[in-house]
């Protein structure tokens, strides 16, 4: 009966040392799965860190390209502006060359009309009436440079 008794206390000892190593590995297993939970944590942490800054850049992106798309519709309005100023001023330069021809063509008429000495100076003056087409020349002239002034 000793041997049985001896026989199951080494028995009973080998489950004790047995548990303890379980106890052990028990211990060593719950540290492992505590880290694993803790870099888990982290992990998640980061990766909404990462989803928070992906969402930001994107806002950011979106808002960059709004911002594009107004300037470049600016940049239209003020294209169209300036091609419509050029075509006024090119106009403008057309009108101005065709009153300029015109007042050349009536200085050309007036220089055939008018006698005037030859260094330029004071006008003859006939006696058949000369003194009344002298007095209409200012008047054409003067048409002329209003109707040039509407024209501009």
């Amino acid at each position: 009966m000793k041997k049985d008794i001896g026989e199951e206390a080494d028995a009973t000892d080998k489950e004790v040392d047995d548990l303890e190593e379980c106890k052990k590995q028990l211990e060593i297993a719950k540290a492992k799965l505590k880290k694993e939970l803790a870099d888990k944590a982290a992990r998640e942490a980061h990766q909404k860190e990462r989803e928070a800054h992906e969402r930001d850049s994107e806002q950011e992106e979106i808002a960059a390209m709004k911002t594009e798309e107004e300037l470049e519709k600016e940049l239209e309005k003020e294209r169209a502006e300036r091609d419509a100023a050029k075509k006024a001023v090119e106009k403008e330069k057309a009108d101005v060359k065709a009153a300029e021809d015109e007042l050349e063509a009536a200085y050309q008429a007036l220089k055939k009309l008018r006698h005037a000495d030859p260094d330029g100076g004071v006008y003859e003056v006939n006696s058949k009436g000369g003194a009344h087409q002298s007095a209409a020349l200012p008047a054409v002239l003067l048409v002329l440079m209003i109707t040039q002034l509407f024209l501009k």
